[in-house]
């Protein structure tokens, strides 16, 4: 069983290696700003918030909410694109 300060120092762990995967995340948006980047920081962002913080039930649903929405808009972006691909493929390979 964990003690108040083995939970302590698990969350302190996980604050900074969250950190780190934050900061990553954001150069990588700055060096390549797409939207599929910008998305997964945004659900960094909102796992951080959900793990690290002390949240109720009710913020808890709302954050599993909003990452199930950005992962469905990053899926939606993502097939778009690869129609867009390939209807451009298709266009090329016909001239």
């Amino acid at each position: 069983m964990l003690h108040s300060t083995d939970s302590s120092a698990l969350t302190h762990f996980l604050e900074e290696i969250f950190y780190i995967i934050i900061a990553v995340e954001f150069l990588k948006m700055l060096c390549k700003p797409k939207s599929d980047t910008i998305i997964e920081v945004l659900i960094f962002l909102e796992a951080r918030h959900m793990i690290i913080g002390d949240t109720t039930s009710q913020q808890d649903l709302l954050s599993i909410i909003s990452i199930t929405l950005l992962f469905l808009l990053q899926a939606f972006l993502q097939s778009r694109a690869a129609r867009k691909k390939k209807e451009a493929d298709s266009a090329n390979a016909e001239k």
